[in-house]
């Protein structure tokens, strides 16, 4: 083989990879990269409203780039992003928090039975359950029908983690840091699509800890997609710097799972 001809082979096997990954910009309703404000990156300028919420360093150690919330009364609200009632959805962001208590991270619905979505720290009265433990919130727990789905994934150590939960075709499945940890059949028939971070919807159960790069999408991605978003946002350094979105190759940004 000549050397052209070796060159024109390896051009060509990275085409072909770039068109085998997925586009993480597909069915993305809302993104708050938090990149020293809470704009929505989207191309639906669905700016959400801050209402104590303060800005810190990310994952990476880059100051400015997330929100820190008290867990007493700061959050942000957002209108409508959110899908509603049994439609194909993800939502994705990254947390970081070292307080094990039930607390709402990113959700959307009313709190009534089936009707709520979101990511959530549990904290339950029996210890067998775990304490500051990932958990999806559907609204009902114990009762019957059973919406929620637990994890026994610990997200209340004080350290970054990413957070994506899909729904599609009656299945909730939970990812955290790029890995499956949960996934279970719900009937869902979520309520109004306004969206509130760093609390619920009702007003309450405030989220202590940082929040950064929520993501909201109008289809479920895949676990290829989930790992690829992860892939794409994590910190590849130890401490401080950080990668900016700049650096990231045209197969990340075109990938699409």
């Amino acid at each position: 083989m000549s050397l052209k001809t070796g060159i024109f082979v390896v051009l060509l096997l990275l085409v072909v990879i770039c068109e085998a990954q997925v586009n993480l910009s597909n069915g993305l309703v809302a993104y708050y990269p938090f990149d020293g404000n809470s704009s929505d990156a989207s191309t639906f300028g669905r700016n959400p409203v801050n209402n104590g919420a303060t800005l810190t360093a990310d994952r990476c150690g880059r100051p400015n780039r997330a929100y820190s919330f008290n867990g007493t009364s700061s959050f942000m609200t957002a209108v409508s992003p959110g899908p509603t009632l049994a439609n194909p959805r993800s939502l994705s962001l990254w947390a970081k928090t070292s307080v094990g208590r039930n607390s709402a991270l990113v959700e959307w619905g009313t709190v009534s039975t089936a009707q709520r979505f979101g990511a959530y720290v549990r904290t339950t009265p029996n210890p067998t359950w775990g304490t500051g433990r990932l958990n999806f919130i559907g609204e009902g727990y114990l009762g019957t029908p059973q919406n929620d789905v637990d994890t026994n994934a610990t997200i209340a150590d004080g350290k970054w983690h990413h957070v994506v939960i899909t729904f599609a075709q009656n299945q909730v499945t939970i990812y955290m840091d790029g890995a499956l940890v949960a996934s279970a059949n719900r009937t869902l028939n979520t309520q109004r699509g306004t969206v509130y971070i760093g609390r619920n919807s009702n007003g309450g159960e405030f989220f202590p800890g940082d929040i950064d790069e929520v993501r909201i999408y109008n289809r479920a991605l895949s676990a290829q997609g989930v790992l690829a978003l992860y892939n794409l946002e994590k910190c590849p350094f130890t401490s401080g710097g950080g990668i900016s979105r700049s650096t990231v190759t045209c197969c990340t940004l075109r990938t699409a799972f």
